[in-house]
């Protein structure tokens, strides 16, 4: 047994989640998130219309007869976590991390919830691999500190350690990326690649090269695209477009913004990458609301719910009265539970969740 932990001991070096100095990370690299979230407009655009509709959800601290605490403590907590950000601001920056790097940190103390930056955040672990103390700069925590909470999205290659969405998706957010600068080369070049100018005789070598500066300043760009060139001598054009059918990836591209918006769980229609009436549409928010909002914001919620919340008759509950999106359902199942006639009125109340 001990040959055989000495052969499969993890590397220290490999556990190491981040690094202040190079911000490295150890199954992916983090650098290339920062880039294609603030580069690819697929990937913001998940991002954003995730993190912005779990922000948007109203929390409060409630008692076992369902009152909501207005002047209790942790009510007050959550609705100003610190004197930087409000429940929306907190929830949004979280949720962006998350998705982005695959892992949060937040901090508690005294009377402040305080979202940690994930590239200044160091995790030490011990001979066996497992994480032992947090360093963030000077200060260093505990695994088992119960003013840090760690959440994470699942990562089959570590059991402490969240894997981003991003690292699903990387060669189609790097084709996407490639298409778009391809075609504003094309665009650039007037839509079409150049010909080739054939002469009689061989040209010098300071011939040609003033032969491409006049060209490259005279006829290059999509400004000066159909402008009429002027051959002089011998000089003869022979032309080398290519079809706008060669030259079209937009098939190509639509197929990786799709692919991404599949790995972040957000309908294609509601990125305005595919045409859809308006029924569509509300059936394509629903669903984004019942299987990527509402999973990801309960997550969250169950996890500040088992660490901040140190009563048993107290519990953390979101607000859903005012979501657009989950209207039509709610009203819906109204309408079946008082079609119902074998209930009574105030069955019905309580199945609705109305209060006596």
């Amino acid at each position: 047994m001990q040959n055989l932990y000495k052969k499969f001991k993890p590397d220290k070096q490999k556990v190491m989640v981040y690094n202040n100095e190079n911000f490295n990370y150890t199954f992916s690299d983090q650098e290339s998130y920062d880039d294609l979230y603030s580069k690819n407009v697929i990937i913001y655009r998940c991002i954003n219309l995730i993190a912005k509709n779990i922000a948007n959800i109203p929390c409060n601290l409630k008692n076992e007869d369902g009152i909501i605490l207005h002047n209790h403590d942790l009510h007050k907590l959550i609705k100003k976590p610190n004197k930087h950000n409000n429940w929306f601001s907190l929830i949004d920056s979280v949720i962006t991390d998350l998705l982005l790097y695959g892992n949060i940190y937040l901090f508690k103390s005294y009377d402040e919830v305080i979202k940690l930056n994930s590239n200044e955040l160091k995790v030490i672990s011990d001979s066996a691999g497992n994480p032992y103390k947090y360093k963030y700069g000077n200060k260093e925590h505990g695994a088992n500190d119960e003013q840090l909470l760690h959440i994470k999205l699942t990562n089959p290659y570590s059991p402490w350690e969240g894997m981003s969405p991003i690292e699903t998706i990387k060669k189609s957010a790097s084709l996407y990326d490639t298409i778009t600068k391809y075609n504003k080369s094309i665009l650039d070049n007037g839509g079409r690649i150049s010909g080739a100018l054939i002469f009689d005789e061989q040209l010098t070598e300071a011939q040609r090269q003033i032969l491409k500066d006049q060209l490259n300043s005279n006829y290059t760009g999509s400004d000066k695209a159909g402008k009429v060139i002027l051959l002089e001598g011998n000089a003869k054009w022979k032309e080398m477009s290519i079809s706008p059918k060669d030259i079209d990836f937009h098939q190509g591209k639509l197929n990786s913004a799709k692919e991404i918006a599949l790995a972040f769980g957000v309908p294609p229609v509601m990125l305005g990458i595919q045409d859809s009436s308006f029924n569509h549409y509300k059936e394509a928010r629903l669903h984004f609301w019942e299987d990527t909002i509402l999973p990801l914001a309960n997550m969250i919620l169950n996890q500040l719910q088992s660490w901040l919340v140190q009563e048993d008759n107290l519990k953390l509950e979101y607000d859903f009265s005012n979501i657009p999106a989950l209207f039509a359902k709610t009203e819906d199942y109204k309408k079946h539970i008082d079609s119902l006639s074998f209930l009574s009125e105030h069955e019905k109340r309580q199945l609705c969740g109305y209060k006596k």
